[in-house]
């Protein structure tokens, strides 16, 4: 039964949710933005896609209005590799999450696909940010296997995920003092624009 559900209802939805939907998404915006309907900019702009589907590109340059598809499908990997890789441990997991941020930085520093320069500077600290903090989190974990080592049996241990006393205060620290550099750079973000946007009113 349970294989049954899986079948029918888990993998037609990971599918549609991760897989279809985002690329046609993709598609349909390349199709409109290729036929001069997106932007205002563009001889044959039509209101109506900015309405139906300016959630999806404001903020993307021209040319990169799919771009949006392509966070959906970093975010859906997170999921999918945290699902399908538990079984091998925490440190399995957060080596295929690595590889996933390292991905998505090295595509956002090569197109920088967003219209404000702050925007883009913003979205890579973010991924720096989160790609120190699992990086931190795998050390972490092996810090405390090599602690534990010796009273546990290896695969007991690697059923294991939790880390020791001085490996978790590493870790809050980390978390904590990313998040609030992340918060900092917002928020100055957010002033200089406003400042910006003031002096040109």
């Amino acid at each position: 039964q349970h294989i049954a559900i899986i079948s029918l209802v888990g993998i037609p939805g990971m599918l549609l949710y991760a897989l279809i939907i985002p690329t046609g998404i993709a598609l349909v915006l390349f199709n409109i933005r290729r036929n001069k309907k997106l932007y205002p900019s563009q001889e044959n702009f039509q209101p109506k896609y900015t309405i139906r589907y300016g959630f999806m590109f404001a903020g993307y340059d021209i040319g990169f209005e799919w771009w949006e598809s392509v966070v959906m499908f970093r975010k859906m990997s997170f999921v999918m590799l945290a699902i399908f890789l538990r079984q091998y441990g925490a440190a399995a997991q957060v080596t295929a999450a690595s590889l996933v941020l390292i991905s998505a930085l090295s595509l956002h520093l090569q197109y920088r696909p967003f219209v404000d320069d702050g925007l883009d500077r913003l979205e890579s600290f973010g991924l720096h940010a989160c790609l120190l903090m699992l990086l931190c989190a795998l050390l972490c974990n092996i810090l405390s296997a090599d602690t534990e080592r010796n009273a546990l049996d290896i695969s007991e241990f690697q059923k294991r995920s939790q880390l020791g006393p001085k490996s978790t205060l590493a870790m809050i620290v980390v978390v904590f003092f990313s998040t609030f550099i992340f918060f900092f750079c917002v928020g100055q973000g957010i002033i200089l624009s406003s400042q910006d946007n003031g002096s040109k009113g």
